[in-house]
């Protein structure tokens, strides 16, 4: 599967693809993909669960660096990649429902 996502400017460039390509290193080896840019294009390719990931993850980056709020593009990637990495963890806990709690003094 491949998927191309063309950035808006050079900023948004810079920001997804992170200082020296870090954040672009991080989303080839976390998601087990091919992720390659050039100019203002991303092309991610490889299995379509990693390139999926891969893609809401740089959707999610986008989002933080156009709306600044409470996370940050880094915070954004490693979210995405703990998510992907122990989907089953992730669910369990974001899910988490524990009607036999009581308390007693």
């Amino acid at each position: 599967m491949k998927i191309s996502i063309e950035f808006q400017d050079d900023d948004e460039t810079q920001v997804v693809l992170g200082i020296r390509d870090s954040h672009l290193r991080k989303i080839r080896d976390g998601f087990a993909i091919e992720a390659a840019a050039r100019g203002r294009v991303l092309d991610l390719q490889g299995p379509e669960p990693g390139v999926n990931a891969a893609h809401q993850a740089v959707e999610r980056m986008l989002s933080a660096h156009r709306l600044p709020g409470s996370n940050t593009v880094e915070d954004e990637l490693d979210d995405a990649l703990v998510q992907f990495q122990q989907p089953e963890e992730s669910s369990a806990v974001d899910g988490f429902v524990d009607d036999d709690i009581s308390v007693s003094n």
